[in-house]
């Protein structure tokens, strides 16, 4: 029911981001609404990444997603509206509702500076070449990811570039070059690899209905019921091996 740009913004947050909308909050006050509309852009491409059932018309909404950004223009492209989605619970349906109502966050984006919608447009663009590349490698290979190299890449892709829109906003904020150096981008995508393995982790049972695994002994048990007490002990196996993965990246 919320129709003020900005209202609506702050009040879709934390149902889109969860605990990062607390972690958002507490930015230098000039980077709080860029880094919110930023958020919100990703998540309404995570959207048409989970919910999208249709490979090609999936990765059609990703890259249109991105080029209906503009850092110059006075307008925004309408969002892609998503039918037939599978929708398991609240978080589904909030995250449906940001891509419906998106014309309101674009209203918020379009207020920014140059540099500022810069730095949004090439995240966006980013995470939807990204996703595009995700989507494609699930499909060759049945719904998993083969190794731990494509396990980071995809890592990279879903949270190593958040990690890289971070650091330019924040620089933007204080005043310096947002032009990262090689050696500041790869600690960047270290960064991401490891919050992002927190996620995979986390959500093994709710990927797998969607017939998604990230750790390939899994692919015989795509889309089972993670009832099953032997599809339980196959997952404990993928979530302790994700967990050490995990914790070598962080060292």
């Amino acid at each position: 029911a919320v129709n003020d740009p900005e209202g609506f913004v702050w009040a879709i947050l934390p149902h889109a981001a969860r605990t990062f909308a607390a972690c958002i909050a507490l930015m230098p006050r000039r980077t709080v609404l860029p880094s919110a509309v930023a958020y919100l852009y990703c998540r309404m491409l995570d959207t048409y990444e989970d919910l999208v059932p249709d490979r090609n018309a999936r990765e059609a909404a990703l890259r249109a997603s991105a080029e209906r950004l503009s850092a110059t223009a006075d307008r925004v492209g309408p969002a892609r509206p998503i039918e037939g989605a599978t929708v398991q619970d609240e978080r589904d349906r909030a995250h449906l509702l940001l891509v419906k109502k998106a014309a309101l966050v674009d209203q918020v984006f379009l207020t920014f500076d140059l540099e500022t919608r810069t730095i949004i447009k090439d995240l966006v663009t980013d995470m939807a070449d990204g996703m595009c590349w995700s989507s494609s490698t699930f499909a060759a290979q049945g719904g998993v990811l083969a190794n731990n190299a494509q396990l980071a890449e995809y890592c990279h892709h879903v949270l190593g570039n958040p990690t890289v829109f971070g650091i330019r906003i924040l620089r933007y904020n204080y005043g310096l070059p947002t032009t990262l150096s090689a050696k500041e981008r790869e600690d960047a995508m270290l960064v991401g690899e490891f919050v992002q393995l927190a996620n995979i982790t986390r959500d093994i049972e709710k990927d797998l209905m969607r017939r998604v695994a990230y750790d390939p002994a899994l692919k015989a048990d795509l889309g089972r019921n993670s009832m099953d007490s032997g599809l339980r002990e196959n997952i404990r196996a993928a979530r302790v091996r994700l967990l050490r993965y995990a914790l070598a990246r962080a060292g």
